[in-house]
């Protein structure tokens, strides 16, 4: 009686998701397609042909499902089955249509048990048919897991934007102070920077420990710098007019050093072509001694 039950709830469930899917499938108008070799098996205009089945996804384990069929011959077909076979399922209970009609439609129920995981095609044949199907076998484990990690990457992808925002505005507010003639040579925006690059690389390879790590430093680097900020003071006119002093300085003096280097050049160039023309005077001389002129 239990499984009376159950089946008649499967059934009702069925008939329901069918009727949505057909509506969805443009009745049978749409072929059914093998996705894992591109196999595609059109509707026969005579025959038994394949609407739809439901659902596409399964957990692992004990699952049922419906294959929408239509007959699309002259004539009735009593005690219609199927024979499905799959990669790691195995079939319990199969629930035929005990007449289908000319041009009818009506559903096959399927008991079985999923074993393994993955994209599993699906082979079901239908008197001389044989139609391909895939389905996503999975675990209710991985699926929480997978929406519950795309639910975090969203919230991180959230708290990146926000920090991206913050470090913008701290960054326009410490070039205006800047100009203004606040001291802010104890700032620096690099790390924060940084942190933010690592933080949206790690979400883009999906890494949730690591990018939800590298913004809570970012948010504390930022609080960091935006306190320091806050209490920069305006750099006083005498301690700007020691800074000038102070550029003005180390420019003469650079002046001053390459008019000196030039000034030292310029007398050991005059020393060295002196001594030379004093060495080739003295030569001259002696070349003189050694061949003196005959009187005429």
């Amino acid at each position: 009686m239990k499984k009376e039950m159950m089946i008649l709830f499967f059934v009702i469930l069925g008939v329901n998701l069918i009727i949505a899917q057909e509506s969805i499938d443009n009745n049978i108008t749409n072929p059914i397609t093998n996705e894992s070799n591109n196999k595609t098996i059109m509707p026969f205009e005579q025959g038994v042909n394949i609407i739809t089945i439901v659902p596409k996804t399964f957990d692992l384990g004990e699952a049922y499902y419906n294959i929408r069929v239509e007959n699309k011959n002259n004539y009735s077909i009593n005690n219609l089955t199927a024979i499905v076979t799959g990669k790691g399922f195995s079939t319990y209970d199969i629930m035929p249509i005990d007449t289908i009609l000319p041009n009818d439609k009506d559903y096959i129920i399927v008991h079985g048990n999923f074993r393994e995981k993955g994209n599993i095609s699906m082979r079901i044949r239908i008197l001389d048919y044989e139609f391909y199907y895939n389905v996503l076998v999975s675990s209710s484990e991985e699926i929480i897991k997978e929406q519950e990690k795309k639910d975090m990457l969203a919230n991180l992808s959230y708290d990146l934007i926000r920090i991206k925002t913050r470090y913008s505005e701290l960054e326009n507010l410490y070039y205006q102070k800047k100009d203004d003639n606040y001291d802010v040579s104890k700032m620096n925006l690099d790390s924060l920077r940084n942190y933010i690059r690592q933080a949206e690389s790690n979400i883009i390879l999906e890494k949730t420990g690591e990018a939800r790590a590298s913004i809570r430093i970012a948010e504390e680097e930022y609080s960091y710098q935006k306190n320091k900020l806050d209490a920069v003071k305006e750099i006083s006119s005498i301690a700007r007019l020691k800074d000038y002093a102070i550029i003005f300085s180390t420019i003469a003096g650079a002046i001053l050093t390459f008019f000196a280097i030039s000034e030292l050049l310029k007398r050991n160039s005059e020393k060295i072509v002196s001594k030379f023309n004093n060495k080739d005077r003295s030569i001259n001389h002696k070349l003189k001694e050694k061949n003196p002129k005959r009187k005429k």
